[in-house]
Parts: structure tokens; sequence; C-alpha cells
């Protein structure tokens, strides 16, 4: 079924119809579309150095510098009632969360003070003096033989929530599921902080703008804004304004190029032609000015990917793991052009080692629905089931959803699929439909037996939102 797509996909390589077709299949590695506030928990289950095993601090990783800090603020965990059990739980909890978000490129992180949310707004004044940008509040709640884990991101600046989730879990299990929980609370906050780092920039008077501090903006847009077409538009400002600032840096030009790629990828151009004449120009620019820089090398490859076929961008993703082999998110790149360019074990073989560079890594999420498509492809929808329920559970991940539905299809698990479709329904829209589901499975199956089996479950949308 996959293995016919992927044929297809090898004899239209270059065509934008093959390009779009494949951003169908696997989500594009990008990340999450726009930020969806879950009404209830998903409880489912340098240069020149040689490749290496050794895991370095992110921090080492190569990035488009910051030239100001962005600071979030981490409030000590409360609980509701005293109870010695309860500091404990909250301890594990403040300190998992702490670790996991200090390793994001995204923002640097410090200490909150006081976490009593009944004076909530004289810790956001205290906040303001020290330029602390947002601040993460986690309050958990037992009650019976549960737990409740409430979080909430807030602006400092205007004490305006940006994102807010809870999460359930049972009592006796929670201390030994404190570390996944802080993952996914630091995978999914990551979300809308980009989101709002975006409109930040945006609302600055442009007399603050440097293109330094606009890049990091716009690369980390491109590495988590996923298909969020007004995402991708505001970073297409922000990145054309960091151009005319700094014409000659390589990391600005790179981000424009890939922004401007990805803009054609999905179909969100208004002039693709231009479009594409100008990440190319960009590309080519920032690859004299940088030709061993692993984020220069990592745009030039998704350039190539796009326009070209992913093959032809395996060998720029081979020098930037050359130039800097710590990065985790080049290496599952690098897997990911490789196993649909058809070198399938060596693929595997780079993903396992972009898990190993960064345990749980904020892009986990897309590098487990990286797992799950290679397993459906190579025949396992039982594996791709148990990665893609990992990739669901750490994110709102619509390609996840609608992948493991097909899976259970495949099994036909008619009962299940149904049920797959009811969640993805209730979480995803109605950004995702009816349309955007048989779109998206359509471009997927080239099989009509379950293609039928498709159709026919779509016929009747869960809450009747058929679009």
């Amino acid at each position: 079924m996959l293995n016919e797509l992927l044929s297809w996909l090898s004899e239209n390589e270059g065509s934008i119809s093959a390009v779009v077709g494949l951003t169908f299949l696997v989500g594009l590695a990008l990340g999450p579309i726009r930020s969806v506030v879950r009404r209830r928990d998903n409880n489912t289950p340098k240069e020149g150095r040689a490749d290496t095993d050794e895991v370095l601090a992110p921090t080492q990783c190569q990035t488009p510098a910051n030239s100001r800090d962005t600071l979030l603020a981490l409030l000590p965990v409360t609980h509701a009632r005293d109870d010695i059990s309860d500091d404990a739980w909250a301890r594990s909890l403040d300190e998992d969360l702490a670790t996991y978000l200090s390793r994001s490129t995204v923002v640097r992180i410090v200490a909150g003070g006081g976490g009593n949310f009944e004076s909530l707004e004289d810790i956001l004044k205290s906040l303001r003096k020290r330029r602390v940008r947002y601040t993460l509040q986690t309050r958990i709640r037992p009650k019976g033989d549960q737990i409740r884990v409430n979080t909430q991101l807030i602006d400092v600046a205007t004490a305006q929530y940006l994102w807010s989730h809870f999460y359930t879990r049972e009592l006796e299990t929670f201390e030994t599921e404190a570390e996944d929980l802080a993952h996914m609370i630091a995978t999914q906050v990551l979300v809308p902080i980009i989101q709002a780092e975006v409109s930040h920039a945006l609302a600055m008077d442009e007399s603050e703008w440097d293109y330094r501090m606009l890049t990091h903006v716009g690369y980390h847009a491109f590495m988590f804004g996923g298909r969020d077409e007004d995402v991708f538009r505001e970073t297409r400002k922000l990145m054309n304004r960091a151009v005319e600032l700094g014409p000659e840096d390589p990391h600005a030009r790179a981000t424009r190029a890939i922004s401007l790629a990805t803009t054609v990828a999905f179909n969100f151009s208004e002039d693709p032609a231009t479009d594409v004449a100008t990440a190319k120009a960009d590309i080519e620019l920032a690859m004299r000015r940088a030709p061993s820089d692993a984020t220069v090398l990592h745009a030039r490859a998704w350039v190539s990917g796009y326009f070209e076929g992913y093959k032809y961008g395996v060998p720029f993703l081979e020098r930037a793991i050359e130039s800097d082999p710590s990065h985790p998110h080049i290496r599952a790149d690098y897997a990911y052009m490789l196993f649909f360019s058809g070198q399938t074990e060596e693929g595997k073989a780079q993903l396992a080692q972009a898990f190993r560079l960064s345990e749980h890594d904020p892009r986990e999420y897309i590098w487990r629905f990286f797992s799950g498509a290679m397993s459906l492809y190579e025949g396992d929808p039982e594996a791709a089931i148990e990665h893609l329920d990992i990739s669901i559970a750490l994110a709102t991940y619509p390609v996840a959803n609608m992948t493991k539905i097909i899976a259970l299809l495949v099994l036909s698990r008619e009962q299940e699929a149904r049920q797959a479709l009811e969640e993805f329904a209730y979480k995803c829209g109605p950004t995702y439909g009816q349309k955007e589901f048989l779109s998206y499975t359509s471009g997927v199956s080239k099989d009509e037996a379950l293609t039928r089996k498709i159709r026919k479950l779509a016929e009747v949308w869960p809450g009747d939102t058929a679009n």
C-alpha cells in the first residue's frame, strides 16, 4: 500500500504535486498544527568531527543565535492540601519540568519564585522587573484515587493565559509517571510559546528589531510551526525584515529560504514561482557565506528536497551531520529523507541515533510519527500503532491520528478505527474535518480495498461536522 505510493513519488520526483503528496504522507516533520487546547487529556498509552554516539548538551548544537534571551520562569509546583506525599510529587514534577524545558533552544529557564496562586499578580510584577517573558504555573490536586495536574502558560507583560491544560493520573502510579508527564507538558507548551514569540516580534517597535532576534524566532517557527498558514505568513514578514537588516547573514538567508520553500510545499504561497526563485537565491548566498554551517546545510537539504526530490537533500544532511553530529533534529530529518529515498535500513538507524542523542526531546512526537510511518510502510501496523500512540499522547499532531486510523483499518479493527476517528474529530476539529481527513488518507492509500474502508468510515462524520 505505502510501497505503491513511494514508487509513485519516485516516478514524480521533483514535481510540486509529488512534494505535496509526500507532505500529506509524513507531515513533513515540522511540528504540530496551530496549538489546540485540549478539552480532555489523552492518556493513550565541529568541523571535521566524525559521527559519534556521544550525547552533547543541546546548547552545543548549531542554531541561529538570539541577540536577547527569551526567559521562561517556572513557578514551583504547588499542591492543594498539606500532605507530605504531595510535597514529594511536587518536587519530582518540578525537577523534571526544569530538566526537559532547559533542553529547548526556544527559551532560557529561570526560577520563578513563590508559587501561591493567590499572589500571582505580585509574582508577575516581580518577573516583569527581571524582563521575564513567560511563566508556567502548575498545581497538583489529589482527589480520591486520582490526581489532577493543572498547568497554565502566562504572558508576564499582559497576564494573559496563552495556554492551559489539565491531566488526570492514578494516584498510586503518579510518582512513576511524573517524568513522562513532565515531558508531555514541556512538549506541548513550546508551540504556544513560538506562536506568541512571532506575535511579540511583529508587535515590537521596528527600531528594536535586529536580524539575529528575528532569525532566531523564524527558525523555531519553522521547526515547531507545523501546518499553520498564519504562523508561516507572519514568519515570512519577520524573515523579509531580517534579510533587509542582515543581507549577508547566512542564517537569516537560510531561514528565509526554508520558510519560503515550506510555504510553497504546503500550498500557502500566493506566488510560488517568485517564492521558489527567492528561496533558491537565498540558500545559494547562505551556502557561499557558510558552506560548512549545520543550520545552513539543513536548510539547503530541505530546499533541494522540496523542489527536486528527497534524494537530492540527503547529501547536504550528511554534511550537516559531519559539521554537527550532536544535533538530533538534523539527524532525525536525515533519517526521514533516507527512508523515503529508499535507504530504509540506514534511515531507521539514523532515527534510532536521534533518540539516543536526545532522550525525551521536545520533537519526539514527530520522531515517533516517523517511526510509525516507517513501520506501516514495512508492513507492521501493530508496531506503527505503538509509536503513533506515543506521538498522539505527547502532542496534538493530526497526521499521527490519521495514520493510526489507517493502521487500524489495515488490521481490520474497524470499531477501534471508529473510536480513533471520533477522538481525532474531537481534538483537531474544525481545523481538520472530513475533507482534510479524506485528502490525507486518499494520498496515503493506493489500495482500493483500504480506500473503500476509509471512505465508509468517514461517511458519517463524528459530530456531523462534514465540510
